[in-house]
């Protein structure tokens, strides 16, 4: 029976079993009030069944519904990574100058970055150094109590620009400072590890948890904790040649710019990857590469890197032809992020650091480029102008298939029929018109080494359209 109509006829027999509204049931004024309730109780029901959902994390649409999801699940999203690149330093001046590293500087779009080394520059020559686009933060509690599982909390502004973080405590209120480290849920530690575990709030909020005296020591009452932040704007753009200078502190002498594109950040990972990554947290351990997934655990430690492949002895020995026992129980990794330097030496350091099986080895094999070109002869709409649509298929055709493009990085091939599909969607071809679409180059990767990816410059001169 529906449920309104249910409802309906409740209320007239509930009526109707009372003296004073008997003569009532049927009239005007009745039926209004009698529907104005089912209008109401419907709502509710609505808002209950709302709420229902909300409980739910794969349901769920409030982000502080999935954070307080991920959160049961001591689940930490992923946190913003730094652009980097080069900085060129010349001193101008008739004496020796330095820079000191992490000294602030700041570019005319006002973001802050700093040099990852100190550099000494002898008078009118010009140095290169690593530069990273973050600025420092202290903030500083004090410990009231001393319970387990104490907890602090940064505040909202700066959890989600946190790329990374450094821990002090004192001993007692005038003791000396000293660093804790971070021991993800406080796995192999015990009463005196000066160890903390970061949560993540359903506020939006990063926090760090300290132990409770059995795993992780407890902070003594009155102690300073100290947190030393790093961040970021995540994924950020600086060209080439673009001036810095030096924040509240004079440049004399010393003239700086950007030697390379300062790019290669990452912001947070947004709110549906969030939920996924905790749906599925309980099958895994981030310190830990389970059932060989060496994809997953390399990702999720360098989320920069747009292209990865990774595969064994056997896979090694078909691609070569060649037997060889060097082989034997090696994994071979090949990865590109863009303006990530030393890329090989990264990824290797974090296998060999959270890989525990000692019969393991890890190769690195660069990746074996393969640009190619796609060439279009198209035949345009009479109120698309050419240049309009040259534009719009670059930038589609560059969202799917360029070399820095994070959304080709889970395809390995460019296939015709998937151009076509991109082409179409824009809507500014001729009905009707046919549409030619060629390759020239390797589409499809023929071992696992080879990256496959659009020439840009070579697919714009290929552009052949008309009306």
């Amino acid at each position: 029976m529906n449920h309104k109509l249910q409802g309906y006829r409740l209320f007239n027999e509930i009526a109707g079993a009372d003296p004073e509204l008997r003569d009532l049931v049927g009239s005007q004024f009745l039926d209004g009030v009698n529907r104005f309730l089912n209008l109401n109780t419907e709502a509710l029901l609505q808002n209950v069944e709302r709420e229902r959902q909300e409980s739910r994390m794969s349901t769920a649409l409030d982000r502080s519904s999935i954070l307080a999801g991920a959160e049961d699940r001591l689940y930490i999203q992923r946190k913003a990574t730094p652009a980097t690149g080069k900085l060129r330093v010349r001193n101008a001046s008739g004496v020796v100058r330095s820079l000191l590293s992490w000294t602030p500087l700041i570019s005319d779009d006002q973001r802050i970055y700093m040099p990852i080394d100190s550099v000494t520059v002898p008078p009118g020559e010009t140095v290169v150094v690593d530069l990273v686009q973050i600025s420092k933060k202290t903030v500083t509690f004090t410990v009231t109590e001393t319970k387990p599982f104490l907890e602090f909390l940064l505040e909202q502004e700066y959890s989600a620009s946190v790329s990374e973080m450094r821990v002090f405590v004192s001993d007692g209120e005038q003791g000396e400072m000293s660093e804790w480290t971070a021991a993800r849920r406080f796995v192999n530690t015990n009463e005196e590890s000066r160890v903390y575990d970061e949560h993540y709030r359903f506020t939006d909020q990063l926090g760090i948890r300290f132990g409770n005296g059995i795993y992780g020591k407890i902070p003594a009452l009155h102690s300073q904790v100290k947190v030393e932040l790093s961040l970021t704007d995540g994924d950020t753009t600086l060209l080439p040649n673009q001036p810095l200078a030096i924040l509240d502190q004079s440049a004399e002498g010393l003239e700086l710019e950007t030697a390379t594109s300062i790019t290669g950040g990452q912001p947070v990972e947004d709110t549906e990857t969030l939920r996924r990554n905790a749906l599925y947290y309980f099958l895994y351990d981030e310190d830990q590469v389970w059932e060989r997934d060496f994809k997953f655990f390399i990702r999720r430690k360098h989320p920069a890197i747009l292209w990865l492949a990774v595969w064994g002895e056997q896979e090694q020995e078909q691609m070569t032809g060649v037997v060889d026992a060097k082989n034997i129980n090696t994994i071979f990794v090949s990865a590109y992020a863009p303006g990530m330097e030393g890329l090989d030496a990264t990824v290797l350091g974090t296998l060999r650091t959270g890989v525990k099986d000692v019969n393991t080895k890890f190769a690195w094999l660069p990746p074996d480029e393969q640009p190619c070109t796609i060439a279009i002869n198209g035949k345009l709409r009479r109120d698309i102008g050419i240049s309009d649509a040259t534009e719009k298929i670059m930038d589609a055709l560059g969202r799917h298939y360029g070399k820095d493009s994070r959304d080709k990085q889970h395809k390995s091939a460019i296939l015709i029929q998937d151009v076509y599909g991109i082409l179409m969607a824009l809507n500014i071809f001729e009905p009707g018109a046919s549409l030619p679409i060629s390759i020239d180059g390797t589409a499809e990767p023929q071992n696992l080494r080879q990256m496959v990816f659009m020439n840009e410059a070579e697919t714009r001169s290929a552009l052949s359209l008309s009306y």
